[in-house]
């Protein structure tokens, strides 16, 4: 049996074709956002006051919160 070299070549570029999966990072006060980002699941005390909890700085940024 042949095998056809187009297929180690769909298995190397698989990869890049999927989505990216976003990163999981932590809330910490006032952190700035610049690229889509997953907050870590948890339960998180966001200060009252005068300062923002979270700035996102850029366009098409998505911010994942599920479980938070």
């Amino acid at each position: 049996m042949t095998h056809s070299p187009l297929i180690p070549t769909l298995l190397l570029a698989l990869p890049a074709l999927l989505p990216a999966q976003q990163r999981s990072v932590p809330y910490t006060p006032g952190m700035v956002i610049t690229a889509s980002t997953r907050i870590t699941p948890g339960t998180y005390h966001i200060p009252t006051g005068d300062s923002a909890g979270i700035v996102i700085r850029g366009n098409g940024i998505t911010v994942e919160m599920r479980g938070v």
